[in-house]
């Protein structure tokens, strides 16, 4: 009985090794997806960086940097809906509610 566990363990280890060799010949293929990532680059007082360069961004993911391959910078126009309650209860702090919205605009 222990000589045929022997010769079991035996075998299935040959198998283990002729099996790892053969996937060291295989061809692993990958198939991989340009991903955007959409930032904005602000200041320390809130504005917008125009003139960032690639070499001024990294992608870190999982710990690893990722390989920018297109940097490319956009002006994007979009549309703003701002809305003001104006009701009863804010008439006391309209003011501060235009200039508020001066201010954003």
């Amino acid at each position: 009985m222990k000589i045929g566990a022997v010769l079991f363990a035996l075998v299935f280890s040959l198998v283990a090794v002729v099996g790892v060799s053969a996937q060291d010949d295989e061809v692993i293929r990958v198939d991989t997806e340009l991903v955007e990532v959409p930032m904005t680059v602000l200041d320390a007082t809130g504005k917008p960086i125009l003139s960032i360069r690639q070499d001024d961004i990294a992608i870190i993911e999982d710990g690893k940097r990722q390989e920018l391959t297109v940097f490319a910078s956009a002006s994007v126009p979009f549309e703003v809906a701002l809305l003001l309650d104006t009701s009863g209860s804010t008439r006391s702090e309209l003011q501060l509610i235009q200039r508020a919205a001066q201010h954003f605009i």
